[in-house]
């Protein structure tokens, strides 16, 4: 592949004397006109309709839904609680301050607001030791995951 050297010319719409030419076809365009033009283009719908749609501004998605938020609302609270009565973390040969819930069921349903299921964790025990892949059998058998048949 061999290295071209731009056109240099003037552009025929912005009057730019001496620019690098995006196309030499007629009308001659700098690079900035050509976009331009091919934009109004695509907003006048000339192009396919996927086209258009390119130059849609797109909807932000909500980072939650309207029903989960209001299930955090609720859950919320009752983590705090649990947080401030179990200072400590609850896995054994750790004895740092307690960050996290671990919810051992799971948090579906109303497993979500049970204290029952939720055990007190470190930072550095939640991920690493009871969720790490190769410590599912040891977090299982400690009893840190457990499964429940009615989740109800």
């Amino acid at each position: 592949m061999q290295n071209r050297t731009p056109k240099v010319g003037d552009c025929d719409e912005c009057d730019g004397k001496g620019v690098d030419l995006y196309r030499t076809n007629s009308p001659k365009r700098c690079k900035s006109c050509f976009f331009k033009e091919k934009k109004r283009r695509l907003i006048e719908g000339k192009k396919s309709t996927s086209q258009r749609r390119v130059l849609r501004p797109r909807k932000n998605i909500a980072p939650a839904s309207e029903k989960k938020l209001k299930e955090l609302a609720k859950y919320r609270p009752i983590r705090d609680k649990y947080l401030s009565e179990n200072t400590e973390c609850e896995v054994d040969d750790c004895s740092s301050s307690s960050t996290h819930v671990h919810h051992k069921a799971g948090r579906a349903g109303s497993l979500l607001y049970n204290p029952k299921y939720f055990m007190a964790v470190c930072n550095d025990c939640h991920p690493s030791r009871i969720h790490h892949e190769a410590n599912d059998g040891w977090a299982r058998k400690k009893g840190y995951i457990i499964n429940v048949d009615n989740k109800k």
